[in-house]
C-alpha cells in the first residue's frame, strides 16, 4: 500500500513524470519483494499530515485485513528523508499495527 500519488515535493522532476509516480513504482517493488497485491490510495502529495490520523489508520487497517497480510514495512521514525509524508504514512501504520495487536 502506498499513501499518495506523485511527487509534488520534487519540483525539477518533469510534470508527467511527477504525475505518473507512484503506480508503476508501486508495483515494481511489490513484485521484487513477492507481494501478490498492492494498493495505491490517493492522497495528495505532500499532504498526508494533515489528514485525520483515525482515518488513515483504518485505511490501513482494512487494506491489512483484506490482504491478510503477515507485517507491515515501514520507514523508521525519521521518515528516512524526513519528508513529511513519509513520517506520517509511518506513524499511521506503527498505529494501526498496535491498535490491531492490542
Amino acid at each position: 500500500m502506498r499513501f499518495r500519488r506523485g511527487a509534488a515535493c520534487w519540483p525539477w522532476w518533469p510534470t508527467p513524470r511527477r504525475a505518473g509516480s507512484g503506480a508503476a513504482e508501486l508495483r515494481q517493488a511489490s513484485a521484487e519483494l513477492g507481494v501478490t497485491g498492492c494498493t495505491l490510495l490517493d492522497y495528495p502529495d505532500a499532504e498526508l499530515p494533515g489528514v485525520p490520523l483515525a482515518e488513515l489508520e483504518a485505511r490501513v487497517a482494512e487494506l491489512a485485513a483484506r490482504h491478510r497480510a503477515d507485517g507491515l514495512l515501514v520507514f523508521d521514525e525519521t521518515g528516512v528523508t524526513g519528508h513529511a509524508d513519509h513520517k506520517a504514512a509511518t506513524e499511521t501504520s506503527r498505529h494501526a499495527l498496535h491498535r490491531s495487536l492490542a
